[in-house]
């Protein structure tokens, strides 16, 4: 049974493929690549071919009618039916040669017997010349004809009955690349090509765009920034720094990111350091506000060449050129500010001494009389003198001394101090006070408390001592008064005595005993008891009623007391 199945698979597989062999249509042998109709000899030239194939009329070869294949004449057909495979598909119908016996069903059980011999013919196989010799054909390996551009349909030679197997002229589809040329010749460009790619960050991809690589979309490293990320995929978290004041001295001070958080900046590492800036006159800015030593003339301990006179001195390139007997002088900058201008010599009005005085270059020159004398400050201000044979004569007048010794408020040595020796000018006044409570000098003043006063006291008139201290108002005793009398800081504080006052209970008027006390000013007495007496002596200074002491009778079972008639 299996010996039969299988002979019979076989005839079907060949018949099918002779069938097959007879309905592939022949292509017409005039075919070959061209651009225009006049390559073709005539024929025209249709989406890159010359001609048609032969199921088409063409003007240069005549129609190839195909008829079917006849089956040899001693051959009979019949049909039977075959088991399928599966039981879901229906049976079909195959041809056999009419001297094999039926297939029964599977299901059945059938002995196997020795198949009984048969004969079939089949016919002359049409691939055995499948063309003439020397003819050619348009050929392409790469799909159906025409090729899309670059690719190119090549030609086919016949050989020996057979076409031959290379297809001469022909360019095939390639790989597509990345070079804006269509490469596997399907009518798209480079294709949308991708490829893999990396950055710092991670993995992407790259896109082909007019045959060049597009740029890597895997994530790009950021500038880091303080968040507690890598931003710039650098293995690194944080760490970044950036500047703190970068003015004066604390010009490369910075802070650090660490965690997502920047740390302060501390300017108090920075030895120079100082804010505010005051009377520090160092050339450099302490507080890094962009001024250096503010408010400062200059830096502690320069020195500069000066020169304050009128003329005489010329600056230039930063040194003084003076003419004799001018002569520039040295400051020396002192907590921020120029000293005076030390050995300078300035020039002055022409005076007749033999010297060039205004540096002009001429020596008494054009001296008007009578000139100031060389001492122009204090008693000396104003005075003139004379010139003859190049002497000169100044009397400063009375008030003048070599050395002071006046305390008279003058500068009497024409120096620029007015009484510098004295311990006052006199007649000068201060503020002043007793060496007693109430007042205390506090930075040049005095801060008094309660009616306490400072007083004032005057320079004697030699200037060496102070007068007496006058008008001070020293602690007194405390009144009720609403003043501080003592100066001790509480008012009205009087110091308890002993009082009695007159109060009216029912209808009689009763002496009682209290105790004195200022209020808002005024003594007022405050009773807390009845006065008891044993004679009308012990009822002295009650205060008077109608006119009338109170007499000492007897009041309750308790005594005697004074009360009032």
């Amino acid at each position: 049974m299996s010996v039969r199945f299988g002979l019979f698979c076989c005839i079907v597989l060949f018949a099918l493929a002779a069938f097959v062999a007879c309905q592939t249509p022949t292509l017409n042998p005039h075919l070959r690549p061209c651009q225009t109709s006049a390559e073709c000899d005539g024929a025209d030239c249709n989406q890159g071919l010359c001609g048609s194939s032969q199921t088409e009329s063409s003007p240069h070869e005549p129609s190839v009618e195909q008829t079917p294949s006849e089956p040899p004449t001693d051959t009979q057909e019949t049909t039977i039916e075959i088991a399928p495979t599966d039981a879901s598909e229906p049976p079909t119908e195959q041809p056999i040669p009419e001297n094999t016996d039926e297939i029964t069903d599977a299901s059945e059980p059938t002995p196997e017997t020795p198949p009984e011999p048969f004969e079939f013919i089949v016919a002359e196989d049409p691939l055995e010349a499948e063309c003439t010799d020397g003819q050619t054909r348009v050929c392409f390996s790469g799909g159906s004809l025409p090729p899309k551009a670059p690719c190119k349909s090549g030609t086919q030679t016949c050989e020996n009955g057979k076409w031959a197997d290379a297809c001469v002229g022909e360019i095939p589809p390639t790989p597509e690349e990345c070079d804006n040329v269509d490469n596997d010749c399907n009518g798209q460009i480079d294709d949308n090509l991708q490829k893999a790619c990396n950055s710092e960050c991670g993995s992407g991809k790259q896109t082909c765009n007019a045959g060049k690589w597009g740029a890597c979309d895997a994530p790009a490293p950021q500038t880091e920034i303080c968040n507690n990320k890598d931003d710039d995929c650098d293995g690194k978290i944080d760490g970044i720094t950036r500047d703190c004041e970068q003015r004066g001295v604390c010009k490369g001070s910075f802070e650090t990111c660490n965690n997502g958080q920047w740390s302060r900046c501390n300017y108090n590492s920075i030895p120079e350091y100082l804010d505010p800036e005051i009377n520090k006159c160092d050339g450099l800015d302490n507080d890094c506000n962009g001024q250096i030593d503010d408010g400062c003339s200059c830096q502690d301990g320069s020195s500069r060449p000066c020169y304050t006179g009128t003329k005489g001195c010329l600056f230039q390139n930063g040194f003084y050129t003076c003419k004799a007997p001018c002569k520039a002088g040295s400051q020396t900058c002192r907590n921020g500010q120029w000293g005076p201008c030390d050995g300078q010599i300035t020039n002055t009005p022409e005076i007749c001494d033999g010297k060039d005085n205004d540096c002009d270059g001429q020596i008494d020159n054009n001296l008007p009389l009578p000139q100031l004398c060389p001492k122009q400050i204090g008693v000396c201000q104003g005075v003139r003198y004379t010139c003859k044979e190049s002497q000169l004569n100044c009397d400063y007048g009375t008030d003048y001394e070599g050395v002071e010794s006046k305390c008279d408020g003058k500068d009497n040595d024409c120096d620029g101090q007015i009484d510098e020796t004295c311990l006052c000018t006199p007649g000068q006044q201060r503020a002043c006070y007793p060496a007693k409570p109430g007042c205390v000098l506090i930075g040049g003043r005095y801060s008094c408390t309660g009616a306490c006063r400072a007083g004032k006291q005057t320079c004697n008139p030699d200037g060496k001592a102070w007068g007496i201290c006058v008008d001070a108002i020293i602690p007194a005793p405390e009144l009720c008064d609403t003043i501080d009398n003592d100066c001790n800081g509480t008012i009205d504080d009087i110091a308890p005595r002993e009082c009695r006052a007159r109060i009216k209970v029912g209808s009689f008027h009763i002496c009682y005993k209290g105790t004195v006390q200022c209020v808002s000013g005024q003594e007022q007495c405050k009773s807390t008891f009845m006065l008891s007496c044993t004679n009308a002596a012990s009822c002295n200074g009650c205060p008077l009623h109608n006119g009338k002491g109170p007499n000492c009778i007897n009041g309750t079972e308790n005594g005697k007391f004074c009360i009032y008639p």
